[in-house]
């Protein structure tokens, strides 16, 4: 009995790591046959709607771009089952958002996604010049409009 069923699991296992293995894609798939879904729960580039807490205060660095940490609790009004830290990129033509860490907001805007960090096989011949940050595709939230839900003070 023993035997059948180590046969059996065996078998499921052999079937199904086919499943488990990362898939190869071309990038001019992208956005074509292959629709990337973000953490908002739609296609990347699509407007949607947010809510949660920023987790830093917004600040522009050496190229102009104005970014917070932003600690997404809903997206396009369904509560997420875990709260995502997610990046927000705010409008360059306008000045840095009179909004504070803490504060609850709402915005408006699109996800869109880049590789970050430094490849493993890159980092020897980088030394220094290697990012801190590991090789992971990681996703933005480029904001249209906000708007402050709650704030502590």
């Amino acid at each position: 009995m023993k035997l059948k069923l180590i046969i059996a699991i065996i078998f499921c296992i052999i079937g199904t790591a086919h499943f488990l293995q990362a898939e190869n894609i071309q990038v001019s798939d992208i956005g074509n046959k292959v629709i990337l879904i973000g953490q908002l729960g739609k296609p990347l580039g699509t407007i949607a709607t947010a809510e949660g807490q920023l987790v830093s205060e917004p600040k522009q660095g050496k190229s102009g771009q104005i970014t917070a940490a932003f600690r997404l609790n809903k997206a396009n009004g369904k509560p997420l089952e875990k709260a995502q830290i997610i990046g927000l990129i705010f409008r360059t033509s306008e000045e840095i958002p009179p909004i504070h860490a803490n504060d609850i907001i709402q915005i408006t805007g699109y996800e869109a996604g880049a590789f970050i960090g430094t490849p493993n096989d890159a980092r020897d011949m980088l030394g220094k010049d290697a990012s801190a940050l590991d090789w992971k595709f990681e996703t933005t939230i480029h904001v249209i409009k906000y708007e402050i839900v709650q704030s502590p003070k």
